[in-house]
């Protein structure tokens, strides 16, 4: 008739179970956070690589509407810090950012001084770190580097864009 099992023989199928169940779990977890097309690994790769070559061309108005909104308030913030004596409004120089005016030429041209695009478009390996709903990441590693930087994507009003600042700027 009907065979009892032990206590021994139940616990053990039991932990089995709970092991099967937790594999089954991490699977599943696994698959939707990495999950994402060659459409979407595409456009994350092609606005940074664009975002880069304007900054080899000195393209300067093509790199503005790359970035993240954090990195254009930061930057607009560093500007208005490092003015002496008060200088421009805040506002006036928001405006002149996203006219692309003098300020921001300036701005740019110094930035290209100390930052070579080429160490980051023919120096170094891109690779695709994780793409989410809202939030990449492309790891760039130069070819003497062991550790690659992060660079942080953001998709803003439906468009991926640069996080610069949230990139490469230090923590405050």
């Amino acid at each position: 008739m009907f065979k009892f099992r032990s206590k021994k023989t139940t616990k053990q199928l039991f932990r089995k179970s709970i092991y099967f169940l937790v594999f089954c779990l991490i699977i599943f977890l696994n698959q939707n956070i990495f999950a994402y097309t060659d459409k979407e690994m595409d456009e994350v790769l092609a606005v940074a690589d664009s975002m880069f070559k304007a900054m080899k061309e000195n393209n300067l108005p093509a790199i503005w509407p790359s970035l993240t909104e954090k990195s254009k308030s930061t930057i607009i913030d560093d500007v208005v810090k490092a003015q002496k004596n008060g200088g421009y409004p805040r506002e006036q120089i928001k405006d002149d950012f996203e006219k692309r005016g003098p300020i921001y030429r300036v701005y740019w041209r110094f930035f290209l001084i100390y930052f070579n695009p080429d160490m980051v478009l023919n120096e170094s390996k891109w690779e695709v770190g994780y793409i989410k709903k809202d939030k990449a990441e492309i790891l760039i590693t130069h070819a003497k580097s062991d550790t690659p930087a992060r660079l942080i994507m953001v998709r803003e009003e439906g468009s991926w864009k640069v996080g610069l600042v949230e990139t490469f700027w230090t923590r405050k």
